[in-house]
């Protein structure tokens, strides 16, 4: 083929300038098959036009340009076929024909070969394969389209003959013109999509893989082809969403060491945070306590073991809902979760003997950031569950 780096840099379509390289060759020049083919059949394939824009046209790929010079080539040689198959039945074949058998039963017999050929060439798609197999595609192209257009040619032939010459003029010959050049148009069009089913199949196998890891389908609902909708309002599902997201935004500003009241209003705000999020989930708000307003509220001057103490009772009250809800493929992070909590109440009390509250302070915020960390990740990577929950909650 022509290789795009010789082909000059114009203002008309990308198009032309392929166009332009092969028609220059000696065999193609005069060859008056390739030349009708080019300017009737592929004029508006080469040069689509945009729509609501006159005068102006869609630029094509080198793959797409390609594909339609081979193309072009392909149908030139099937076209030469059928014009020497059509001069022969002119001179002698026809006559040889009709006068060896009946004209009925031929024709009858030239209907199942052109039905079938007609058929499969309409029903075979070139997006069903791999872009790799071009070639061969182009191959089976050629050889169905030959026996379904050499078997028309004969049989439109034979109608002719059979039939008054302006039936043949008028209705028989542009019938098959007609039908030729739908053929190459189908042809040419269904061809531009090659490869189009392997390339929905790597789409639909990122889109799966993606929603596996974010947690909206497991493997077993790949598996068995069951997707449930969840009935999850979209009201509870934007929530949600937004209490994920606030989760995420209090934990990245404790993470820049604030000073003590700050961290601990992040630390409140983030277990009132997470609450919410279970309460969504769960048939029943849970039991806070009565002094849960206080410590919502009043966290900022609080003591930092009153805060680390009550954040503590808390959110092992939010692991148990949430070991409730998510069941046996939640219950080891769960349990590592709980067992961070205990380390770190053996650790404080340890760190409180020295009376260092600085130490204290960044233990806590460092390990409560760790822990609402966990049951951030583990939230989302789970939420196909919670919405499921949610929704009949």
């Amino acid at each position: 083929m022509i290789d795009p780096k010789t082909i000059p840099v114009t203002d008309a379509p990308d198009s032309d300038a392929w166009r332009v390289a092969t028609k220059k060759k000696v065999w193609n020049r005069f060859d008056p098959v390739y030349r009708i083919l080019d300017s009737v059949v592929f004029e508006h394939l080469f040069r689509p036009r945009k729509r609501n824009t006159p005068g102006k046209f869609e630029k094509l790929t080198a793959a797409d340009v390609d594909f339609l010079l081979e193309n072009l080539n392909k149908h030139r040689l099937v076209l030469w076929l059928n014009l020497v198959l059509a001069g022969y039945l002119a001179i002698s074949g026809l006559t040889a024909i009709l006068g060896r058998g009946d004209p009925s039963l031929v024709v009858t017999g030239l209907l199942a070969p052109a039905m079938i050929t007609g058929g499969a060439w309409y029903a075979i798609s070139f997006g069903g394969i791999p872009e790799k197999y071009i070639g061969v595609a182009l191959g089976l192209t050629f050889c169905m389209f030959l026996s379904f257009s050499l078997s028309m040619t004969l049989l439109i032939s034979l109608l002719c003959r059979l039939t008054p010459w302006p039936v043949g003029c008028f209705i028989l010959f542009p019938m098959y013109a007609g039908l030729y050049v739908a053929s190459i148009l189908y042809d040419n069009l269904d061809g531009l999509k090659i490869g189009l089913d392997s390339s929905l199949l790597k789409f639909s196998r990122a889109s799966l893989n993606y929603f596996q890891k974010q947690g909206y389908v497991t493997r077993r609902d790949t598996e068995t082809d069951v997707f449930e909708e969840t009935s999850l309002v979209p009201e509870k599902l934007v929530l949600f969403t937004y209490q994920i997201n606030m989760l995420e935004r209090n934990l990245a500003q404790l993470g820049t060491k604030p000073p003590l009241a700050v961290a601990n209003h992040l630390i409140a705000s983030s277990t009132d945070i997470l609450f919410r999020i279970v309460d969504m989930c769960s048939p029943m708000p849970l039991d806070r306590g009565d002094d849960y307003d206080n410590y919502i509220g009043g966290a900022y001057h609080m003591e930092q073991a009153s805060v680390d103490s009550k954040t503590i009772d808390y959110i092992r009250i939010a692991i148990g809902a949430l070991d409730h809800t998510l069941g046996p493929s939640a219950e080891g992070e769960l349990e590592s979760v709980r067992k961070t909590l205990k380390e770190f109440t053996d650790l404080q009390s340890k760190e409180s003997a020295h009376g260092n509250s600085k130490i204290q302070q960044e233990l806590a915020d460092h390990l409560f950031s760790q822990v609402f960390q966990q049951l951030l990740y583990l939230m989302s990577a789970h939420r196909h569950v919670l919405f499921k929950e949610a929704g009949s909650a």
